[in-house]
């Protein structure tokens, strides 16, 4: 009894040493921080940066991934034109997008916008294995206002 008991315990310890964690989820919405962001001015829609994922049908384990920020010229964001439809064209070539929702005026200026593309660049490296993304092939796309200059992180 005590035998079959032990080897119980170590089919269950092994099954779940085994079990991948579940990749990213298409239409997926990813705040950049769990509380508030800093400098927040708010908890509004405008003051809590996001990423939506957008992901290619094909099931690929090491997919490459851009972040787009669309532009809007410090006013509000071009989230179909410079957003939605640049992910389908990227997920179209296999490439997964991350679409980002970043803070900006008139609420917020100059560097909060570089803040939310570095935070979401990093968010991005943290989380590709278990996104099923290629730490070495992840890009940043920006238009217009995001288009700011990203410093390395």
């Amino acid at each position: 009894m005590r035998h079959i008991l032990l080897a119980g315990i170590f089919t269950v310890c092994v099954a779940s040493a085994q079990q991948v964690p579940p990749p990213i989820q298409d239409l997926q919405i990813l705040r950049l921080w769990s509380g508030a962001a800093p400098g927040a001015q708010g908890t509004g829609e405008g003051d809590v940066p996001q990423m939506t994922a957008y992901l290619p049908r094909s099931n690929a384990t090491d997919m490459t991934a851009v972040i787009v920020l669309p532009g809007g010229s410090y006013r509000a964001l071009s989230m179909n034109s410079e957003g939605r439809q640049v992910a389908n064209y990227l997920n179209s070539m296999g490439i997964a997008a991350l679409v980002l929702q970043y803070r900006l005026g008139p609420r917020y200026h100059h560097p909060v916008e570089l803040d939310d593309a570095q935070r979401a660049i990093r968010m991005v490296r943290s989380h590709a294995s278990e996104w099923h993304i290629a730490q070495n092939r992840i890009g940043i796309m920006g238009f217009s206002v995001g288009a700011v200059p990203v410093k390395k992180t």
